[in-house]
């Protein structure tokens, strides 16, 4: 069965992606592709999404691991293996990042682990992050401008 999602208002032989369905994130591709076209990315955006996550899951599977255990440290080093062999493409880890949070929303991939502060400081400035995030709902950017202001 072809991914629907991403064919919709294209041709059949466009976007069929079934041979990407292998690896170890095979059954997450569909869902990682319904919440792109979600997102209101391109049908090209979609398509190389996808595939660089079939690539990331055939590149796992080789090393035994899974979607349960996948971390941005393994994206990382996925994404160093692959650069040794293919151009960098703008998108490449973008692409991965929506594919982790998917994984993180639905469940399968582990949340990240917040860092544990060494010291009172580091106690006061994570305290004062989780409030600017949390009780100001202040974008990232903005919690790590204030944060390097107080430090």
């Amino acid at each position: 069965m072809a991914m629907e999602i991403m064919a919709a208002g294209a041709s059949e032989s466009d976007l069929v992606l079934d041979h990407l369905r292998v690896g170890a994130l095979a059954v997450h591709l569909e869902p990682f592709a319904i919440v792109l076209a979600e997102q209101g990315f391109s049908r090209g955006t979609m398509r190389y999404a996808v595939r660089l996550a079939s690539h990331l899951g055939r590149w796992l599977g080789r090393r035994g691991s899974g979607a349960e255990g996948l971390t941005e440290q393994e994206v990382d080093r996925f994404l160093r293996a692959r650069w040794k062999r293919h151009r960098r493409h703008r998108s490449d880890r973008s692409s991965l990042k929506h594919l982790l949070v998917s994984l993180r929303c639905r469940g399968v991939a582990p949340q990240p682990r917040p860092p544990v502060p060494a010291d009172w400081i580091d106690r006061a400035l994570t305290a004062f992050a989780a409030y600017l995030s949390g009780e100001r709902v202040l974008a990232e950017a903005t919690v790590a401008n204030y944060g390097s202001l107080v430090e």
